[in-house]
């Protein structure tokens, strides 16, 4: 059950982090995706 718990707490973090990356790296196109303009 801790393990879990950890485990989603570790998950929410790293896509906090990779969501706020994506937002920050397309500055030439803010309104796109990550996803769908890969660099």
């Amino acid at each position: 059950m801790k393990r879990s718990r950890i485990f989603l707490a570790l998950a929410v973090i790293l896509m906090i982090s990779t969501l706020m990356a994506g937002c920050a790296a397309p500055t030439a196109a803010p309104t796109d995706p990550p996803a769908a303009a890969p660099t």
